[in-house]
């Protein structure tokens, strides 16, 4: 098992949600992939939510919030077309004990500090016409995340869903009746 890491997975996760990996790995006989870390938004800061599993066979979402192994698996060949936003977040909020005087005037008058922005990455990938599931990256490094997903998954493979069907050749009274004057 040959599992591609943008972190260590000893840094990413606990021991845990480790072995969900490794149980999820084992269960679908993935002999490698390329593993991409997804993120939720929390109170407190970005929260691992997930970790993606992606190879030339499968996409699969881990999800690491719920207490059991649970993971979503699609064809990665299914893969119509991925969306890449990127934006920004407001920071979570900072508890009012832990403001600093340094916003209080002399007179005494308070001036709240301006609402810092968190800069954030969006990966939504269309399986079909109503199954999706999206990747998240909060922080400064977007691009050095982005470029690990597309790594692991880059345009060139959607492809793979626009490529012709070769009954496509074959008129649609051929398919109801079979080949005529054979």
């Amino acid at each position: 098992m040959s599992i591609t890491w943008r972190i260590p997975p000893e840094t990413l996760l606990d021991e845990v949600e480790r072995s969900r990996v490794e149980n999820a790995v084992t269960l679908l006989k993935l002999d490698s992939a390329v593993a991409v870390d997804s993120y939720e938004m929390a109170p407190d800061g970005p929260h691992l939510s997930s970790i993606f599993l992606i190879n030339d066979s499968y996409i699969v979402e881990l999800k690491l919030n719920g207490p059991d192994l649970q993971f979503d698996v699609a064809p990665s060949k299914l893969l119509a077309n991925y969306r890449v936003n990127f934006d920004s977040v407001p920071a979570p909020t900072v508890d009012a004990e832990s403001l600093d005087t340094a916003n209080t005037a002399q007179d005494g008058t308070f001036t709240p500090p301006s609402p810092r922005k968190v800069p954030f990455v969006s990966v939504r990938l269309r399986h079909t016409s109503i199954l999706m599931s999206q990747l998240n990256y909060f922080g400064d490094d977007l691009e050095i995340w982005l470029r690990h997903f597309m790594d692991a998954y880059p345009p060139s493979n959607l492809l793979h869903f626009y490529k012709q069907d070769p009954r496509d050749d074959v008129s649609t009274k051929e398919l109801l009746f079979g080949a005529l004057g054979a």
